[in-house]
């Protein structure tokens, strides 16, 4: 249950809160909200270790660099069944550039993002690791 409530978007603590009202009504001793991390934790873990089940619809994501649209135009002659789609996020991104690529706004929000992310991954100086 704790782990349907993350999935509908609470977090750790509210978590903790709804099941300790819910303990308080129903007569039980809530968990911690350190314990239903671990909980999802070791959800993940299982859902990344475990089998994948077979299925007959899987798909394969592919870059498509030059060399690698190659292969996949060779891997496709050889597999007719095989369908080659474009990555649409990529190529509205692409457009939205070349669109945007001469506005003031854009190019404020551009730097603003660049300077978020190197204070999100700030390495440290000696180690080249990020802290």
């Amino acid at each position: 249950m704790a782990i349907d409530f993350l999935m509908l978007g609470l977090s750790l603590r509210q978590v903790e809160g709804v099941l300790n009202l819910m303990g308080q009504s129903f007569g039980f001793d809530a968990p911690d909200h350190t314990t239903v991390r671990l909980w999802a934790l070791r959800m993940g873990l299982y859902l990344w270790q475990r089998t994948p089940p077979k299925a007959s619809d899987w798909i394969w994501i592919v870059d498509h660099g030059s060399d690698v649209l190659k292969g996949e135009r060779l891997f496709q002659a050889k597999n007719p069944a095989v369908l080659l789609t474009w990555d649409m996020t990529h190529r509205m991104g692409r457009l939205l550039l070349g669109v945007q690529s001469e506005d003031d706004k854009w190019a404020e929000f551009k730097k603003h993002c660049q300077r978020t992310r190197v204070k999100v991954t700030r390495k440290h100086p000696n180690t080249n690791k990020v802290v």
